[in-house]
């Protein structure tokens, strides 16, 4: 009877032994581009919806397996869109231990385009009174990355994914290990039950960044 109690238990899915977030205690989300950004695309508003679904299935998944130990901060409100001077203070001033931008290229261009993850371009020189995440967090922005990018690739295992640094916008004035997730709003998406899978795959990848 035990070898069959153990047996069952190994075979149980990963996502039941999910494991608590060792040193992180504040994951700072910024979830898509706004409709009235400038730089926005046209389908910002599409874009905006996706990628709050997954942030939100996110922080749902971390405070499940964390409890009260680990807050999770999603900095764009879904009908607000504060300058990045203001998202990158009050990312600073939570605490926050890593920082993740949640991206989505539109229906039909990811095989073309491609998927992956950006970090923090260490040539990228800021404002004097901006610490840069480039030159403080470069190693863990690094590792941070690679973590992401097998998510990434887990999430949608037909497409290519890639790692590049860039001097994104959305990175200026975090004071935080940081990173950009590129994904799609087709393909796996529209499976049943992808934004809790999404969400596995990147707490899984925060897991692994904590190890060093």
């Amino acid at each position: 009877m035990r070898f069959w109690i153990f047996a069952a238990l190994f075979l149980l899915p990963q996502a039941v032994f999910a494991a608590p977030l060792s040193a992180t205690r504040v994951i700072v989300l910024d979830a898509g581009h706004e409709p009235e950004e400038g730089m926005a695309r046209p389908n910002a508003g599409a874009e905006k919806e996706f990628c709050l679904k997954i942030a939100a299935a996110l922080k749902e998944l971390v405070e499940r397996e964390n409890g009260e130990a680990v807050s999770v901060i999603i900095l764009s409100a879904a009908d607000k869109e504060p300058r990045q001077r203001e998202k990158a203070a009050a990312a600073n001033q939570a605490g926050g231990n890593v920082f993740l931008a949640i991206h989505a290229v539109p229906a039909g261009t990811a095989a073309i385009r491609g998927l992956g993850i950006y970090s923090p371009d260490p040539a990228d020189a800021q404002a004097r009174s901006w610490r840069s995440t480039a030159r403080n967090f470069a190693e863990n922005n690094r590792r941070l990355s690679q973590k992401l990018k097998t998510a990434l690739q887990a999430m949608y295992p037909e497409n290519r994914v890639f790692t590049a640094a860039a001097p994104l916008y959305i990175f200026h004035g975090i004071n935080m290990p940081a990173a950009a997730i590129e994904t799609a709003t087709d393909g796996a998406a529209a499976a049943p039950g992808f934004f809790e899978r999404a969400a596995q795959a990147l707490y899984d990848a925060l897991i692994e960044f904590e190890k060093k």
